[in-house]
């Protein structure tokens, strides 16, 4: 059927009986093995302007523009509902809400589990920390106790530092002497031994007082000094403060000595200081290995993680006891309500559907799919509501292709957004306007033959405008073979963009069926056309054209 917008006024007329003298010609089809060249009718026409579209069909069955099915991911009672059949719902309203104690309980467990875990695993960096032992405070390397390789045990003794810039005097003060003095109070120490004086300062008072042999009460008072160079402990010295002496000399000791033991077992793997090297505080003094308690901090490090993720889940999932809806739409089913018990399986509560508009999708032949984009326009009809015309664009157009018996076809979504009287399920029929050209020239596609040859009364050869003519046998006197060029076709009548006038006679074989019970021979015409190359049979979009000629035998 055409679908031009204004059928061409055709004249076509029966030569055998509206022609004063039958015009019978005899045609003969070159190189189709199989056909007979035998004595056939001819229809004329004339080549008139017009309009002419071409349209791509297909089927397809309409849905909700947007449908989504409500399921529940937890199991548990429902303690709520706020959703009726029918009803109209916003994204975001509330729909349902499950029991959610059993969860908030589990959660719980897991932050007391997570806490356990944060606490073991500061333990395991704690011991790994351990491996690598420090300086104290600044100082001089006075021995080194072991040697790389050495295997050491907890409380092994690994390297002495002393403090040697600085020197201490503990010397003892009558009590109540001792109580007028403050610390950071200005002091001199003397050396027993030789006499010498040194600025210091009081560092520490003692807080108790103790008898002496002599039976004098004396408080402890230490005093700070900085050591020349050549102090050692044991040197003896004594001192005063102010005015105020101290009751008995006193023996001199470095401010700061420590022996640094170590605090995990494990192999001496680093030794980087030696007896008599200055250390600064936090300098690594030695580094031991342990596989087991670097593994230990490395594995907490992996549970502290996983515990942390498995409370982040499971108070994420809180929120799939309170259900909302993900769209703007109508409840189309509910299939849950208060008071139903939901198991472990993905169970479908009930179903919202976008009802603003309607869509279908229909599979389009490879050929035709070219001539398809977004936007254009789609004429809608469904065998349930008669003599209705509904108004559709396409929405997308696949890109993956589905082939069935060697043919290829491509899913098209139509959008409908006005619809009434379809409901969602029922089947349509669609009409996609794939081209279209107004007011140019047209004439019957079955008179355009193999080679873009029309039969042009005679005439009319060699009139500006008109094609060349062509060598080729069959042509009925009076008329010549003319090559044209062809355009848009819709199937029944075709585009002719040159070679032919405004009125120009033409002359055709009309198109039988196989069902007149006559012979058909069918093959491809207009080549190049606009419709694309065709094969005998239906396929969707009649965008090409089978051109039959009737053989009488």
């Amino acid at each position: 059927m055409s679908k031009s917008g204004r059928p061409p006024k055709w004249i076509f007329i029966l030569l055998a009986a509206a022609l004063p003298l039958a015009l019978v010609a005899t045609l003969g089809w070159g190189g189709r093995q199989g056909v007979r060249t035998e004595e056939t009718e001819l229809l004329s026409a004339q080549a008139e302007r017009g309009d002419i579209i071409n349209i791509v069909n297909g089927s397809g069955t309409v849905l909700p523009v947007e449908q989504y099915d409500i399921v529940s991911l937890v199991q548990g009672d429902i303690l709520e509902d706020n959703l009726e059949a029918g009803q109209t719902v916003t994204a975001g309203d509330f729909l349902y809400r499950i029991d959610s104690d059993d969860a908030r309980n589990n959660i719980e467990k897991s932050r007391v589990a997570l806490e356990r875990q944060r606490l073991s695993y500061e333990e395991s960096l704690e011991n790994a920390a351990h491996l690598t032992i420090t300086a104290p405070f600044a100082g001089v390397v006075t021995a080194v106790n072991v040697k790389t390789g050495d295997q050491v045990g907890n409380n092994a003794e690994i390297v002495t530092v002393v403090n040697a810039e600085q020197m201490l005097a503990t010397l003892p003060f009558n009590a109540a002497d001792a109580k007028s003095l403050r610390v950071g109070q200005e002091a001199t120490v003397y050396l027993e031994e030789t006499g010498e004086s040194f600025a210091a300062a009081v560092n520490k008072i003692s807080s108790g007082a103790y008898v002496t042999a002599g039976g004098g009460q004396v408080s402890d008072v230490e005093l700070v000094f900085a050591n020349p160079g050549a102090l050692l402990p044991g040197n003896m010295a004594s001192a005063q403060v102010g005015d105020l002496a101290c009751q008995a000399a006193g023996e001199v000791t470095y401010s700061e000595e420590k022996t640094v033991r170590a605090q995990v077992a494990g192999e001496v793997a680093e030794l980087p200081v030696a007896a008599g090297d200055r250390v600064a505080a936090g300098e690594t003094l030695a580094v031991l290995a342990n596989k087991s308690t670097e593994v230990s901090a490395r594995s907490g490090e992996l549970s502290l993680r996983d515990a942390q993720l498995s409370l982040a889940n499971m108070e994420k999932q809180l929120e799939n006891y309170n259900i909302t809806s993900p769209i703007t739409g109508t409840v189309v089913s509910k299939n849950y309500k208060t008071g139903d018990t939901l198991d472990s399986n993905r169970t479908v509560l009930a179903t919202v559907a976008d009802m603003s508009s309607l869509v279908f999708t229909m599979n389009i032949d490879e050929l035709d799919i070219r001539q398809i984009s977004a936007g254009q326009e789609v004429a809608v009809t469904a065998d349930a509501i008669a003599d209705t015309v509904f108004q559709g664009r396409v929405r997308a157009i696949g890109l993956i292709g589905a082939s069935s018996n060697g043919v290829t076809t491509y899913p098209v979504e139509v959008l409908i957004e006005t619809y009434e009287g379809l409901w969602p399920g029922m089947n349509v029929s669609a009409d996609i306007v794939a081209a279209k050209a107004e007011n140019v020239l047209l004439i019957p596609a079955a008179a355009v033959q193999r080679g873009n040859l029309v039969l042009v009364k005679q005439e009319y050869s060699g009139r500006e405008g008109m094609g060349e003519t062509a060598e080729r046998e069959g042509a009925p006197a009076g008329y010549v073979w003319t090559r044209v060029t062809t355009g848009l076709t819709d199937g029944n009548l075709v585009e002719i963009t040159s070679g032919l006038t405004e009125g120009a006679e033409i002359a055709y074989t009309p198109p039988v069926t196989a069902a007149s019970g006559q012979n058909v021979m069918t093959f491809n015409a207009i080549p190049g056309g606009g419709g694309g190359q065709t094969t005998p049979g239906q396929r969707s979009g009649g965008g090409g054209v089978i051109i039959r000629e009737e053989v009488r035998r």
